[in-house]
């Protein structure tokens, strides 16, 4: 009797071992990377500057790595650093852990921790926008976002969901859910 339970106990026991060492040992499903499967090329610590039809500057990007797709001419970047034109002095400053750029570099979409820093206005004052992702149109200077946005210059702050900014005119535009907050000195 105390042999057939010590063999059912065993038995139980190895029974349990196998399945936990065949749960460790299933197939996984590939981690969610951003970028196509296999590039074409890569660049590592790179730095672009794309040029528009005119031959005049349409934005400059810098960061760690930087992958296209072979079949979509498509770029995706992994922490890129963005500089977009003004129309005078400086310019428009963005960042984010991920961006896309499309074939013909005529939209840009920067995702996770989205950051812009505004030109320096005459007062000496920088609009500074977070939001989670924002699509970027080059050639018509705007940039637009459907996520929650926070828009602070000095020491007021905008807050709303939907944006849109026109990087020529330096106006902001929230759609809903607009909050504000004011100080004057």
């Amino acid at each position: 009797m105390i042999l057939r339970n010590l063999a059912t106990v065993m038995l139980l026991v190895a029974a349990m071992l196998t399945s936990w060492l065949a749960w460790q040992l299933r197939p996984r499903p590939a981690p969610d990377v951003p970028g196509p499967p296999r590039s074409d090329y890569s660049l590592d610590r790179y730095e672009l500057v794309v040029l528009d039809e005119r031959g005049e500057e349409s934005f400059t990007v810098r960061g760690p790595i930087l992958s296209r797709d072979p079949n979509t001419s498509e770029w995706f970047l992994n922490q890129p650093r963005f500089s977009f034109p003004a129309a005078a002095g400086e310019p428009w400053l963005a960042q984010a852990q991920s961006g896309w750029v499309s074939a013909h570099a005529d939209e840009v979409r920067l995702q996770r921790e989205v950051q812009i820093l505004g030109p320096v206005q005459p007062n000496g004052e920088r609009a500074r926008l977070d939001t989670a992702a924002l699509a970027v149109f080059p050639k018509q200077n705007l940039a637009r976002s459907t996520d929650s946005v926070t828009i602070t210059r000095g020491r007021s702050i905008l807050r709303g969901r939907g944006m849109e900014t026109n990087f020529q005119t330096h106006q902001f535009t929230l759609f809903a859910e607009v909050r504000a907050h004011y100080e004057i000195r």
